[in-house]
């Protein structure tokens, strides 16, 4: 009789612990699968539950896509440190900075930054390291670009058809770059920065109308072309 109520018991607790195992793995499982979306936020409150709502990949999500109507600030974000593809922030009408990303320190593919009619600054993106490509473009108030001195390397970065952008000011933490874009810009001024650039490949600064002054790749040591 002992015998039996003790191979019940462990039979209880083989299930038991059966069942645990199967519930931690699906777990993990679905966190995992999760990690590998691409995450469309498209409202304020899609942003500020995200760490909520995907705590295991907060840190290092696949691709994120900001682009809502409503959308006033990223704070929620500040978990992010690693975008393994993309981070698209587009079409935001009432975004006003990006100190929501503060600890973001890489773009593994395309951080792509266009049409934040109210976005006046990049302040909040001084931990950013590397993006393979970074583009900035037709963010109307936007004057300058000094939040990305900490940029490190790229292979490319196009900024153009910013209209109240007067000088960039930035990426004076850059070191190497194989592509820089400047164009299509009508109130710029000048072309300062760039101080810490070493190694660079083709430069075009073009159809710059009111462009008076270029004062950045003064160190810069070895350049394929300069147009």
């Amino acid at each position: 009789m002992k015998n039996t109520h003790l191979l019940h018991s462990l039979y209880c607790t083989f299930r038991l612990t059966t069942l645990a195992l199967f519930i931690l793995t699906s777990s993990q499982l679905r966190a995992q699968v999760d990690c590998e979306r691409n995450f469309i936020l498209q409202k304020q409150s899609q942003i500020d539950s995200f760490h909520l709502n995907f705590p295991s990949c907060c840190e290092s999500p696949k691709s994120i896509y900001i682009m809502g109507s409503d959308i006033t600030t990223l704070d929620s974000l500040v978990y992010v440190k690693q975008i393994r593809q993309d981070l698209i922030i587009q079409n935001n009408a009432q975004l006003v900075n990006l100190k929501g990303l503060r600890n973001l320190r890489s773009v593994s593919r395309n951080f792509f930054l266009f049409n934040n009619k109210e976005l006046t600054h990049v302040d909040g993106l001084d931990m950013l390291n590397y993006s393979k490509i970074l583009k900035i473009w037709q963010n109307e108030k936007l004057a300058n670009l000094a939040g990305l001195n900490g940029l490190v390397e790229a292979n490319e970065i196009e900024i153009f058809e910013s209209p109240s952008l007067v000088n960039p000011n930035a990426f004076n933490g850059l070191k190497k770059c194989g592509r820089i874009i400047i164009r299509d810009n009508p109130a710029l001024i000048n072309v300062d920065g760039f101080t810490g650039l070493k190694n660079a490949g083709w430069i075009s600064i073009r159809l710059n109308p009111v462009l008076s002054e270029i004062t950045a790749f003064k160190y810069t040591e070895t350049m394929s072309s300069l147009i």
